[in-house]
């Protein structure tokens, strides 16, 4: 009898999709330097959620990786519209002229198909692979979604999997595979940390705090030696600094 984790119990792809997530995330630089190298996004921003399904109405790229299965990305008319005119340098890359599957162009499928591929090449290392026109096999719903910000705008991309791969990433957590130190350290190096610091400070009582209203101003300070704190607890010490017109602390120590 096959064993069920309490996590998957009424709901098997649930830990499927939190799997699929991790994996994927964990080549976050990889994929905003694919992007910036192919779009031109100097300041983009990626996020990696789950997804249980895809748009109804999208572009649809499908590729067979080797000894796994099939991949399918999708993406929306306006997004991949918005992705040839970044592609291009466009003047116009603001302006969205594809609004149905219908508005598009081979040179839109074609640039979706070529990114897909370079996607595939990151998140597979490099596995063999190729570019499916037809299959009967469909998506499951293990995928996950990715999201670039760049230039005001978000472009976002579906990945699903189909069943043959969900059965793959079902033996390999099966196998109960253990992670050394470094490739722990290697995972947790890219996880995003809060940070924050307190540019005032001032004192008053607590019968002056209680007679406060919208409106009343409060004295306060302005520290000179700023304590940085990484998730809530105090981590470095700096100055206040002006960085590009904008605020910004230089580190002292």
């Amino acid at each position: 009898m096959e064993r069920v984790l309490y996590t998957e119990f009424g709901n098997p792809n649930v830990k499927m999709r939190k799997f699929l997530l991790k994996h994927t995330s964990h080549f976050s630089n990889e994929v905003i330097d694919l992007f910036k190298f192919n779009f031109a996004g100097k300041n983009t921003k990626v996020t990696f959620t789950e997804a249980s399904h895809y748009p109804e109405e999208s572009v649809k790229a499908v590729l067979n990786i080797e000894e796994f299965g099939n991949i399918f990305f999708y993406i929306e008319p306006q997004n991949l519209d918005q992705l040839l005119h970044k592609h291009l340098n466009s003047d116009e890359q603001t302006k969205i002229t594809a609004q149905s599957i219908a508005d598009l162009t081979q040179t839109h499928n074609r640039l979706f198909q070529k990114f897909s591929m370079a996607l595939a090449n990151i998140m597979t290392a490099d596995a063999k692979h190729y570019l499916l026109d037809n299959t009967e096999h469909e998506p499951s719903n293990v995928g996950v979604n990715i999201v670039f910000r760049v230039d005001h705008q978000e472009i976002a991309i579906t990945i699903m999997i189909d069943d043959r791969y969900v059965k793959k990433l079902r033996e390999m957590l099966g196998n109960n595979e253990t992670f050394d130190r470094d490739e722990i350290l290697n995972t947790l190096r890219y996880q995003p940390v809060e940070l924050g610091c307190v540019l005032l400070k001032g004192q008053c009582t607590l019968h002056e705090l209680s007679k406060l209203v919208p409106g009343d101003v409060l004295p306060l300070t302005l520290c000179k030696n700023l304590t940085i704190k990484v998730n809530g607890h105090p981590t470095f010490f700096g100055k206040l600094q002006t960085i590009d017109s904008e605020l910004g602390v230089k580190i002292d120590g």
